[in-house]
C-alpha cells in the first residue's frame, strides 16, 4: 500500500510521464496525470523509432548513458512481465567507406567504456552474415539494442498507474500555477488542482511548464524528424537495424524492421520553429532515396512512400547544434533536477533519445527525487 499520503500531479502523458505516474502509484497515496491532448502518448513517444537502445553514443558519466544502460535492462524485463510486444534484434552501425571506420572504432571504444557488452567490430563478409544485403566497409555489432511497441508500452503504463490507484485526466493543459504556504495551485484548461508535489514530465512543453515556476534557465527547441515507409516487397533485405555513424544532431537516418515487421526509413533532423510543426514543408522521397542507398544500395524510388512525423525536444539551440569548435555549448544531456525555487517540483528536460529505453530508470529517478525530504 502506498506509504506517502502526500498528492503528486505529474504532467504529461508521454511514455515517461506515464512510467513516472505508474511508479509513483506505488508510493503516493493521490497521483494525477495530467495530459493536455485526448490521449497518452500521443506526441514524442509515439512518433519514434520503437528502438531499444543500448547505450554505446554517450558519453561516460552522462544521464543520457546511466538511464540508457539502465533502462534498458529494466525494459526488457518489464515488456516480458507485461506482454509488450518486443523483439531483441540486435543493430549494427556501419562504416560506408574505409575513411569511415575510424570513427567506427572510437564508437565501439565508447560503448565498451559505458559497459555495453557484446560489441563485435566487423569486416564486410561478416556483416554481411548478419545484414546479407549491406556492402559496407566495416560494422559494430549491438546484440542489447532491439525494437518495441512505443504505444503498447504507453498504454501498459497507464494501465499500471490506473490499477495502482493513479488519475488519468485527459484534456487538461496545465496552464499556470502559483506556490501558496508550501502547496501548490495549478489551474488547467479542465479545472484547478492543489497539490503537494509535481513532477514536470511535459516534453516538448516542459521549458514552458518550468517557466511557470519561475524556471528561466532552459528552452527547448523542437527538432522535426521525418521517415518513409519502405514497401513490403522488401521485407527480407533488414533483419534489424541497420544505423549509419552518428551526427552532431542526431544518430543518423537509419532503417528499422519494427516490431510488426514493416520497415522504416529515417528519422531526417531539422529544427522547425513551432512545437507542433508536423508537416510545413517536408522532405520529398527523393532525399530519402539518396540517403537510403547509403544503406541498402539496389533501394529504389518506388520501394519508398512518406510515413509520418515526429518531434523531439532538444536543449541544443540549432547553431550550438552544429558548431563544431571548442567554444562551449548548451548541454544535450538530459535534465532531471529539483526546482531552485520549488522544493516539491521536479523538472524533466531535453527527454530525446534515448527517452523511451529510458523511460522506466528516469521515473525512478524522478520518483525518488521528489519523495526524498
Amino acid at each position: 500500500m502506498p506509504s506517502d499520503s502526500r498528492t503528486l500531479v505529474v504532467v504529461g502523458a508521454g511514455v515517461v510521464g506515464c512510467a513516472i505516474a505508474a511508479a509513483a502509484a506505488e508510493r503516493f497515496s493521490d497521483v494525477y496525470l495530467l495530459e493536455a491532448l485526448p490521449k497518452p502518448g500521443m506526441v514524442t513517444s509515439s512518433r519514434n523509432s520503437g528502438v531499444l537502445h543500448s547505450g554505446i553514443y554517450y558519453a561516460a558519466g552522462s544521464r543520457k548513458g546511466f538511464h540508457c544502460l539502465r533502462g534498458n535492462r529494466m525494459l526488457r524485463e518489464f515488456c516480458d512481465r507485461h506482454g509488450v510486444p518486443w523483439r531483441p534484434c540486435g543493430k549494427l552501425v556501419v562504416a560506408t567507406g574505409p575513411e569511415q571506420v575510424p570513427a567506427l572504432e572510437e564508437l565501439a571504444r565508447r560503448g565498451a567504456a559505458n559497459g555495453v557488452a557484446g560489441l563485435e567490430l566487423l569486416d564486410p563478409a561478416q556483416s554481411r552474415r548478419h545484414e546479407p544485403h549491406l556492402q559496407v566497409a566495416a560494422s559494430l555489432w549491438v546484440p542489447s539494442a532491439g525494437v518495441l511497441s512505443a504505444e503498447a508500452l504507453v498504454h501498459t503504463l497507464l494501465r499500471l498507474a490506473q490499477e495502482r490507484g493513479a488519475s488519468f485526466a485527459p484534456h487538461t493543459r496545465l496552464l499556470d500555477m502559483a506556490a501558496r504556504q508550501g502547496r501548490l495551485e495549478l489551474h488547467t484548461g479542465n479545472g484547478d488542482f492543489t497539490a503537494d508535489l509535481l513532477i514536470n514530465a511535459a516534453g516538448l512543453y516542459a521549458d514552458e511548464v518550468a517557466r511557470m515556476a519561475g524556471e528561466d534557465r532552459y528552452t527547448v527547441y523542437p527538432v522535426r524528424g521525418e521517415y518513409c515507409h519502405i514497401h513490403r516487397r522488401r521485407r527480407d533485405w533488414v533483419r534489424g537495424l541497420i544505423y549509419p555513424l552518428p551526427t552532431p544532431l542526431s544518430l543518423g537516418i537509419h532503417v528499422t524492421r519494427t516490431v510488426d515487421d514493416a520497415l522504416l526509413l529515417g528519422p531526417t533532423a531539422r529544427y522547425v520553429a513551432a512545437k507542433d510543426d508536423y508537416e510545413h514543408d517536408l522532405l520529398p522521397r527523393e532525399f530519402f532515396l539518396e540517403q537510403g542507398r547509403h544503406i541498402l544500395p539496389d533501394l529504389q524510388l518506388e520501394d519508398l512512400s512518406l510515413a509520418y512525423s515526429g518531434l523531439r525536444p532538444k536543449l541544443v539551440p540549432e547553431h550550438g547544434a552544429h558548431d563544431h569548435s571548442a567554444a562551449p555549448r548548451p548541454s544535450g544531456d538530459f535534465v532531471v533536477e529539483r526546482d531552485a525555487r520549488h522544493a516539491n517540483i521536479v523538472h524533466l528536460l531535453g527527454i530525446e533519445s534515448p527517452g523511451l529505453t529510458a523511460c522506466l530508470s528516469l521515473a525512478q529517478e524522478a520518483v525518488e527525487l521528489i519523495a526524498a525530504d
